[in-house]
């Protein structure tokens, strides 16, 4: 197979160090996702199923805390209080007596990989 190349794209050569660290970089990444998704199945799956996709009527897809900023995120954690100050009852009284023993490289993960979630999965 042959690569074609844009004429007027000039890439900079990288050295070893910037190629060492773009591979660090992308194996954080992925560590911290697979952590996250091993923590929300876990923790999350007891009331969101388990494909943490929700149970009607009862919790709703995790896919929503995909779309809360990292410290609306870390809030519902720990405090069960939705962005906008919405009191999310059950997710409240969970968050208040079990997640709230997470600690923030956890949360982090947790987010990290709901964020991978497409919408549509």
């Amino acid at each position: 197979m042959e690569v074609h190349h844009h004429p007027d794209l000039h890439h900079k050569k990288k050295n070893f160090k910037e190629y060492f660290l773009e591979f660090l970089m992308i194996l954080i990444k992925t560590t911290q996702v697979s952590f996250g998704k091993y923590l929300a199945m876990t923790t999350c799956t007891a009331c969101h199923g388990p494909d943490v996709k929700g149970e009607e009527g009862f919790s709703p897809d995790l896919i929503i805390a995909a779309a809360y900023k990292r410290e609306e995120f870390f809030k519902l954690i720990r405090t069960g209080v939705a962005p906008g100050g919405r009191n999310l009852g059950k997710m409240s009284l969970v968050a208040k007596a079990d997640l709230c023993y997470l600690n923030n490289k956890e949360i982090n993960c947790i987010c990290a990989y709901l964020q991978t979630k497409p919408l549509n999965y």
